[in-house]
């Protein structure tokens, strides 16, 4: 069952960390609609939905004021608590 869900995450959802924070680089089959999914990162709670060309990520948090720092399509961002963070592959 753990390779399962280590193809499924780290595999088509592309997850690694790399420089010390959480990096999301899918390559979904052609033939998914999509992959959701959720991860706790430093005590935070995070749950991913990845379609096509587009990744959604939205971080639940006690602490409303944290800002974690991500790399999604190779594009660094911050993903805010309680607010839903949407990034384009290519934009």
């Amino acid at each position: 069952l753990g390779a399962v869900w280590q193809l499924l995450i780290n595999g088509f959802a592309g997850v690694r960390v790399k420089e010390d924070m959480l990096s999301i680089n899918p390559e979904l089959p052609r033939n998914w609609q999509s992959l959701g999914f959720k991860l706790v990162w430093r005590g935070n709670n995070i749950r991913f939905r990845v379609s096509g060309d587009k990744v959604e990520v939205f971080l639940r948090s006690r602490n409303k004021q944290i800002k974690l720092p991500m790399s999604i399509y190779n594009k660094a961002c911050y993903i805010e608590a309680g607010k839903l963070t949407t990034v384009v592959k290519g934009k």
